[in-house]
């Protein structure tokens, strides 16, 4: 069967348009053969210097995926981890890097030593286990008391900073009727003032202060107080702006404490949560410290 003369002219433009397209593919190719790994890391570079580490590690390990023997990039990936708190996750991935360098015989080089300088700042031996982390789970140190090296040093201080004259008053943080009756007593006055403190010393960032609101030995959900002194010390002092705001607050006696509910908001430069935040906290010494904390 004879084909016609302009279909002949069609297949043979379509059979020159694909041939041109396939090398041009090649051709790009071989001319930006890291063009997807260069846009991964000027994503990713881009992303650290403003401060959305989360993003930026996600991004370094997409990239790391098409350079896995590249240690300056896993080195940042581990750095953004720990600007973002993920102290665990930064520890795993300083010791990869220093595994892989040691056994390559690269003592001196200077990616190794950077990873060993970095890793020592975290609070946790070089000998320690790598700690695995559920990448859906708030991470934690599991690591005991002899693990953790001493990583916040906190004067011994005796007495609760005063209340700075812009923490919340009285009649700013009653909402309703209802919630008079857990203000009226002096003793109720001061918990309110000792959770103004605690919300004060936070949004201001001033650790020392911050960690007097709480018992000797608070370790919330850590291993022990000392990794989540250093948790808590490491997330605060990498935000560039912390704002919380407190209301809906009411105060439920217990048989030796008591329980503080309130709406928590909080907002630092690249994330904002809303939520209800209980506080049990119990007498010491005059003072009203911290026992619990639970956020919901």
């Amino acid at each position: 069967m004879k084909l016609n003369p302009l279909i002949k002219i069609i297949l043979l433009f379509f059979a020159i348009s694909l041939a041109s397209c396939t090398y041009t593919t090649k051709l790009g190719d071989k001319l930006l053969p890291d063009s997807e790994y260069n846009t991964l890391l000027v994503k990713a570079d881009s992303a650290m210097q403003d401060g959305q580490w989360a993003k930026a590690a996600d991004l370094y390990e997409k990239a790391g995926q098409l350079k896995p023997e590249n240690w300056g990039l896993k080195l940042k990936q581990a750095k953004a981890y720990q600007a973002d708190g993920k102290l665990a996750q930064a520890f795993n991935v300083y010791q990869i890097i220093i595994d892989a360098k040691s056994s390559a015989g690269d003592a001196n080089d200077p990616t190794l030593q950077s990873a060993k300088a970095s890793q020592a700042k975290l609070g946790f031996k070089n000998d320690t286990t790598v700690i695995k982390v559920d990448e859906h789970q708030e991470e934690k140190v599991s690591t005991d008391e002899a693990q953790v090296e001493e990583a916040i040093t906190k004067e011994a201080i005796e007495e609760i900073p005063p209340i700075p004259e812009q923490s919340l008053t009285v009649d700013e943080v009653i909402q309703s009727p209802e919630q008079v009756e857990s203000f009226v007593e002096v003793e109720d006055k001061r918990i309110l003032e000792a959770v103004n403190s605690w919300a004060e010393t936070w949004s201001a960032k001033k650790i020392d202060a911050y960690f007097l609101h709480y018992v000797d030995g608070f370790a919330g959900d850590m291993a022990n107080a000392k990794a989540w002194q250093l948790a808590r010390k490491n997330k605060i002092l990498h935000s560039k702006k912390i704002k919380i705001t407190l209301s809906e607050i009411k105060i439920n006696n217990l048989e030796n404490s008591v329980q503080v509910v309130f709406k928590q908001n909080y907002e630092s430069d690249n994330y904002q949560d809303v939520g209800r935040k209980t506080l049990e906290m119990i007498q010491v010494k005059g003072h009203w410290l911290i026992k619990k904390e639970l956020f919901d």
